[in-house]
């Protein structure tokens, strides 16, 4: 149930932003701006997708047992890479390189979800 929430959250993207993931309920974003809980980053603009995210959703599909809408995220997030195959930590709306860069983490969550992936496509 979560994971078409997230992907209808997405608007049926294959890319997630970090906002549309939830592992622990918080406090509202309201109520978070009203106690100082968040600031402004001093950067204009919409946030991107998180490249992390994704990775993550890859995982949470494939554990699922829905490895072929697992294959078709993780392949579509190939096309995000630079030409030396590194990820930025955000992905722009146009598919530009967001944030830090290289982001290690988010090179980790693709490790991980490429090997969970192949282990149970055999």
């Amino acid at each position: 149930m979560r994971l078409e929430r997230t992907r209808a959250d997405a608007g049926g993207a294959l890319i997630i932003r970090r906002s549309q993931v939830r592992i622990l309920p918080g406090p509202s974003e309201k109520s978070c701006k009203s106690s100082g809980l968040f600031a402004s980053d001093g950067i204009e603009g919409e946030e991107g997708t998180f490249s992390i995210c994704t990775f993550w959703y890859v995982e949470a599909l494939t554990k699922a047992g829905r490895t072929d809408e697992a294959r078709l995220t993780f392949e579509k997030m190939l096309t995000y890479a630079n030409h030396l195959g590194l990820y930025s930590e955000e992905i722009g709306l146009t598919g530009e390189a967001l944030g830090n860069f290289p982001q290690a983490f988010t090179h980790l969550a693709l490790i991980s979800s490429a090997f969970l992936l192949n282990r149970e496509l055999g």
